[in-house]
C-alpha cells in the first residue's frame, strides 16, 4: 500500500500556472522552479492559522531552506477585486519586502492548485507539497503542523537528488 501511494504522489504534477508574487512579479509554475520547492497553501483566512506555523518552522529550519525554495501561497478564489487589493494592501503592510518574492497569490486556476494539493475536504486547513523542478509531487501533507509529519517532509527532502 505505502508503495502504491508513492507511485501515485509521483505521478502528480503542480498545474500550469502564471501567479503574482506579492512583489508583483510573474511566474510561472511549474517552469520556473530551478530547485525543489515546498509550497504551504491556504484557501481561507481561517487556514493561516495552519499555514503560519508551517512557513516559520520551515524558513527557520537552515537544514530545510538549503535545500528547497518556501513558498507561501495565498488562494483568493472568489474574493471581488476591490477586496482583493485592501487584501494584497494589508498583506504587503505584514511581509517583509524580502519574503514577498516567496509570497504567491492565486487567483486563477484554483481548481487545478485544490486537485495538486489534495486538500481532502474542507479549505480551511493548510495544505503543503513538495515539488521537484518539473513539477512531480514529490510529498504532501495536509493540516496542522505537527512533528510527525515535519519530520516526513524533512526525510521526503533528503531524498532529493
Amino acid at each position: 500500500m505505502f508503495l502504491v501511494a508513492l507511485v501515485l504522489f509521483a505521478i502528480n504534477v503542480l498545474p500550469s500556472v502564471s501567479v503574482q508574487t506579492l512583489a508583483g512579479e510573474s511566474v510561472v509554475l511549474p517552469h520556473d522552479l530551478h530547485q525543489p520547492a515546498v509550497f504551504v497553501a491556504g484557501f481561507t483566512k481561517a487556514s493561516r492559522a495552519e499555514t503560519e506555523p508551517w512557513a516559520q518552522r520551515l524558513r527557520a529550519d537552515s537544514r530545510v531552506s538549503a535545500k528547497v525554495r518556501i513558498y507561501e501561497v495565498s488562494i483568493l478564489d472568489g474574493v471581488p477585486g476591490f477586496l482583493r487589493s485592501m487584501i494584497l494592501k494589508q498583506m504587503r503592510s505584514g511581509i517583509p519586502p524580502a519574503r514577498q518574492t516567496q509570497f504567491l497569490i492565486v487567483t486563477d486556476g484554483v481548481d487545478s492548485w485544490k486537485r495538486a494539493l489534495d486538500t481532502a475536504g474542507t479549505d480551511d486547513h493548510a495544505s503543503i507539497i513538495l515539488v521537484q523542478p518539473g513539477g512531480a509531487v514529490a510529498w504532501r501533507s495536509y493540516g496542522p503542523l505537527n512533528e510527525p509529519a515535519y519530520q516526513d517532509l524533512f526525510r521526503a527532502i533528503g531524498g532529493i537528488k
